[in-house]
Parts: C-alpha cells; structure tokens; sequence
C-alpha cells in the first residue's frame, strides 16, 4: 500500500514556495516513519525542490495551460493536481502550502478508503448559501435548472483532501460541476471547494484540522515569518532544518494582553470607521520583541491599510504626521517605524495610481 503527501506548486512565487518547504519540515518532523510516506511535489520549477527529501513531478506550462480550463479559472488546477496525482499512489493526502503539521499525518490514510474521504474542515452547510450575496447568482441558475444541492450539504474547506486511487471518478466529477460554474468564479474564487463539497454530498468525510493547520486567513503574517526563518536558515535543504523549523511561531503575533488590554482602553472613543485600522497600527507597534514578532509588524500594518480606504487617518500618515485622536504608543522607536512604513507605502500607493 503506497502513501504519498501530495503538494501543488507552481509559479516561482517566493512566498509560496516557502509556504510548501516549510509545510514539508513540519511533516517531516512529525512524521513518525518517514520512509512510510512519500512527499511529492507537483511543479513547473523542480529546481526549486532540488536536494529536498521529495519526489518531483514536473509540470510544462502547457500541461497548466490545460487544466486551467476553457475559462482560465486558477484553482480548476488544483483540482486536475489531485486528479493527477492519484494515479501515482494508493492513498494521496493533498495538502495546500499554506499549511503545518501539529501532529503525526500518518493516522490521517487511516481515515482514507472504503468509501470514506478526508477533507480540512466543515464550514457550514449549503444553506447558509442562501443569505450570502455571493452565491446569488449560482443559487439562481442552479434553482432554475433544478440542480439545487440540499440544504444539509456539507461545504468543507478543501486545503486537506485525502482520496484514493480509485477516486479519479469523483474528481471528474468536481471538475465538471467547476466548468458547468464558470460564470460564477469571479463571485466565488471557491467554487473549486464548493464543486467538491458537492460531489462527496452523502459520503463519509473525515476532517484533518486535528493535524494539519490551514493558515489561509493568517497568510501576510506567516510569510513574513517565513521569509525571516529562510533568510536566517537558507532554503537549500539539510536535516537541522527539521528542528529549526519550531522556532517559527505557529500563530500569527498578538501584543500581550495587557498591551491589548491598554490599547482597546486607548481606543474607546475613536469611531467605529476608524477603530480596526487604529488596533491594527498600535498592535504593530506593540509587538513582543523576539525577531518573529517584529518580522510581523508590517503584516499588521498592511492590515491597517486595507482598512483605512481614505479618511483622516490615511491623509495624516500620507502628511507623514501622527493621526490626531490616535493613542500614541509608548515606544517612540515604533512610532517612528510606524510613521515612515505608512508615509512610503502610501506615497507608493498614490504614484501607482497616478
């Protein structure tokens, strides 16, 4: 019986290769056989992959090209990845890159076969679709055609899928429901999740989010994270990286409480426009000291960014003045770093849009 992890790489994005290495190091390190399990690595760039414990499979950008469909839609690839990768073992585990092993996955293909599947995590049922704007339109045309999946569908967050050999058939299927959606992928970027929730509607489905941590909404921290760990460590492989790697926090920095404590008090009365970019500029500036959590305070900063759209706090920082009404923090060395990374990455900002 053959077992592989299986990963998906693609592109040369230095983020996202770091993602996937350290995803490895964390398998490796808790992998109680490792010569029980292959890790495979599906990629346009095996060069990248060079000298690791892993097994290439190359990519050509025509085979991408194909399975990026008709419609050009991205993570329709995925799902032609884990097709393909099937074929290549008895059990697969595929795992997204933006991931970490917190315990053994051996016990995971335990879960995996005789009709019952591993995928990350539940989120909510088919349902709950009715009062999100986004699926607006799919429920729309699929109502019309009297497709309409029943309310108890369970939608599972696909970054873990564990499936076997003989489970090419239900990945045809995803695939045909993602094309059959195409004219609704810019609403829903996870229709390629939704396709497979539907397909396995009725089978047992195991969750891996025991074992596998999935950082999707934590992404901005752990590359910075990342990049700091690799640019401290070199990103060619040699066995201490194994041990390395648990320096890297396995969650994105907080202030301590009793700085979170000082700010929330601090920002009783800024209005409720303003209060979660303001948290987000204090909290970049009270970080812990250890390399990891200043690594992140730019993550936090960034944060503040995409939530400021506009208004006084973005126009005082584009002056290159602290906002009036903000708590300032009590180290004036993170107020000034705050102060410059706002001023340059706003001024950026507007001569991009000029």
């Amino acid at each position: 019986m053959t077992e592989q992890l299986l990963y998906f790489v693609y592109g040369g994005g230095s983020s996202y290769i770091q993602e996937a290495k350290f995803s490895i190091l964390t398998a490796l390190d808790r992998l109680a056989e490792p010569d029980r399990t292959m890790i495979r690595v599906m990629t346009d760039r095996p060069q990248d992959f060079a000298g690791w414990p892993v097994t290439t499979t190359e990519l050509s950008a025509a085979q991408l090209s194909v399975w990026a469909g008709a419609h050009g839609y991205t993570h329709r690839k995925k799902a032609c990845a884990i097709a393909a990768g099937l074929e290549l073992a008895d059990k697969t585990i595929f795992v997204d890159s933006d991931t970490f092993f917190t315990a053994d996955p051996s016990p995971l293909f335990e879960q995996v076969g005789d009709g019952r599947y591993l995928l990350d995590s539940f989120e909510w049922n088919w349902g709950a679709t009715a009062g999100f704007k986004e699926f607006v339109g799919l429920r729309a045309a699929l109502a019309a055609k009297g497709t309409m999946p029943s309310d108890d569908t369970r939608m599972f967050n696909s970054g873990v899928c564990g499936l076997t050999r003989n489970d090419g058939p239900l990945l045809e299927r995803s695939i045909s429901l993602i094309d059959e959606w195409h004219a609704f992928c810019d609403e829903i970027p996870i229709v390629e999740q939704v396709a497979l929730s539907v397909a396995l509607h009725g089978r047992t489905v195991h969750q891996a989010n025991r074992c596998v941590h999935h950082y999707f909404s934590s992404k901005r921290y752990f590359h910075a994270m990342l990049a700091l760990f690799f640019a401290r460590h070199g990103d060619s492989y040699r066995p201490e990286l194994i041990a390395l790697s648990r320096e890297v926090p396995r969650c994105k920095p907080y202030p301590s409480a009793a700085w979170r404590l000082w700010a929330k008090w601090k920002l009783r009365r800024v209005g409720r426009p303003n209060r979660k970019p303001a948290r987000s500029i204090l909290y970049g500036c009270l970080l812990p000291g250890d390399v990891y959590s200043q690594a992140c305070r730019s993550a936090w900063w960034e944060g503040a960014i995409q939530d400021m759209a506009g208004g006084d706090l973005e126009e005082a920082f584009a002056s290159g003045v602290w906002p009036q009404g903000l708590a300032r923090p009590p180290d004036v060395a993170s107020e000034q770093a705050a102060l410059v990374y706002f001023n340059q990455r706003l001024a950026a900002s507007s001569r991009a849009r000029a």
